[in-house]
């Protein structure tokens, strides 16, 4: 975040706190109305949920213009199937954020989700390539939210040649 005399200013993540954490944040961020940040992290999280993962399987978290640091949700794997986000979130009109996680969900292929203000996580969609090649596994890129409020993404795995697919999501 610049200010106007040029200057810069740096928050850390900090994966040493207890309890719920941001761990290793590999996607970017995005800027609400008011300045705040929002991001993911691959790791982190609340490690005493039931993801059976001491690395966490990752977090939603919230950056505030002072550089206070908020985990708004923590992924967990169920079964020790990790839930690892590894795209960003995107921010609708409404406060809600959406974003993709690469693995878990009721198939183990990954998950598009929604977190609504509240808190409230929802699984949009569970991606499953089994189905006839035509679903998509393992999506990593970010999304983009059309004009219409449909959802668009890619998945590294499944389609009709295993190779990943482009996917819309309508809302």
């Amino acid at each position: 975040m610049g200010s106007a005399g040029g200057g810069s200013r740096t928050f850390a993540i900090d994966g040493s706190a207890v309890g719920p954490r941001a761990d290793l944040p590999a996607a970017g961020l995005i800027q609400d109305p008011s300045g705040n940040l929002y991001g993911t992290t691959q790791y982190g999280g609340d490690v005493s949920r039931e993801s059976n993962d001491i690395e966490g399987c990752g977090a939603v978290f919230r950056v505030n213009r002072s550089g206070g640091e908020t985990v708004l949700y923590s992924f967990t794997g169920g079964g020790g199937r990790r839930m690892s986000p590894y795209a960003g979130v995107i921010q609708d009109k409404l406060g809600n954020l959406y974003g993709t996680a690469s693995i878990g969900g009721a198939n183990n292929g990954g998950t598009l989700f929604e977190l609504d203000p509240s808190g409230t996580l929802t699984v949009l969609y569970s991606f499953n390539s089994k189905v006839g090649g035509r679903d998509g596994e393992g999506p990593e890129g970010d999304l983009l939210l059309s004009p219409a409020g449909n959802l668009y993404g890619v998945t590294s795995h499944g389609g009709a040649h295993q190779s990943g697919v482009v996917f819309e999501i309508m809302m």
